[in-house]
C-alpha cells in the first residue's frame, strides 16, 4: 500500500503548494476514477441488496444509463457538434450557457 501512495506521489514537492506537474494530475484522475468506481459499486450493491426485486434493478440501472447519456450529452455532444467554442466546466455552468442562449 506505501508503494502505491509513493508512486502515486513521488511528483509533488510538498514545500512548494504551486507544484503540481501533468504526471501527478493524470495520477490523481486515475485515483478519483477508481474511486468514483469504488463508490459506485458499494451504492448499486446496497440498494440492490437491500431492496432486491427485479423491478427495482431495472429502474436503478435504466435511471444510471439515464443520468450517464445525460452527462455525456452535457459535457460531450454539446462541445464537440452544436457549440465548438464553448466549454463547460460543470453541471451549473452548463444550466448558464442553456438559459443565456435563449
Amino acid at each position: 500500500m506505501k508503494n502505491i501512495f509513493k508512486k502515486l506521489f513521488a511528483d509533488f514537492d510538498a514545500k512548494s503548494s504551486k507544484t503540481f506537474s501533468p504526471s501527478l494530475s493524470k495520477k490523481l484522475m486515475y485515483l478519483k476514477a477508481a474511486l468514483f468506481l469504488v463508490i459506485g459499486i458499494f451504492g448499486f450493491l446496497y440498494c440492490w441488496l437491500t431492496n432486491f426485486n427485479l423491478i427495482f434493478f431495472a429502474m436503478l440501472v435504466i435511471t444510471i444509463w439515464a443520468w450517464c447519456r445525460l452527462y455525456y450529452f452535457i459535457f460531450y455532444v454539446i462541445t464537440h457538434y452544436i457549440d465548438g467554442k464553448y466549454k463547460f466546466s460543470g453541471i451549473m455552468d452548463f444550466l448558464y450557457y442553456l438559459f443565456k442562449k435563449k
